[in-house]
């Protein structure tokens, strides 16, 4: 069957382009309307909302949503909690629901202000290479971690570096 619609396709040849173009007029509707491949569409339900919606006969076993707004609601749902691949029985550190919140990152933000977008001890100032840093540690100080006098910006590498002293050292790295 394959090998028969390649011959077809080479099967025509014509003495010119008039001709070619006289052919595909009288044979316009062979493949149009109801005779398309693409006419017969087939009734389907969307898995998320149980919607009625129509699919190609082709797509019929791929296409499971009715719109990208199902889908995403869909694949939201299947990743929440127990469902989600990372699932740790619900054990969230504090620390990576406080990073997300809107408290922190206006926090972060505001030390990059301050600071003028600018690592405080290198001079480096190129973007998406800061790291906000809590000069008393974020675990000792829960009050603190929100106070902008309490951090203080490091471009990653410096922040690595300060990572890597201890508390002695730090006070002596801080700006006067």
């Amino acid at each position: 069957m394959k090998e028969r619609q390649f011959i077809d396709r080479f099967e025509h040849s014509f003495c010119d382009r008039s001709c070619q173009i006289e052919y595909y007029r009288a044979h316009a509707g062979d493949y149009s309307g109801e005779n398309s491949p693409l006419y017969s569409r087939m009734e389907t339900r969307c898995e998320w909302c149980g919607k009625s919606f129509k699919v190609y006969a082709g797509s019929k076993e791929k296409v499971r949503f009715c719109s990208r707004k199902c889908r995403n609601d869909w694949q939201s749902d299947m990743m929440k909690g127990e469902k989600h691949p990372n699932w740790k029985g619900g054990k969230t550190v504090q620390r990576q629901l406080d990073m997300a919140s809107r408290e922190y990152r206006a926090w972060r933000k505001a030390v990059f202000e301050r600071d003028s977008y600018t690592c405080q001890r290198c001079g480096d100032s190129r973007g998406g290479n800061l790291r906000a840093h809590h000069i008393l540690s974020y675990k000792d100080y829960p009050e603190l971690r929100h106070d902008v006098d309490n951090g203080i910006t490091y471009c990653e590498s410096c922040h690595i570096k300060i990572h890597s002293l201890n508390e002695l050292d730090i006070q002596s790295e801080l700006p006067k």
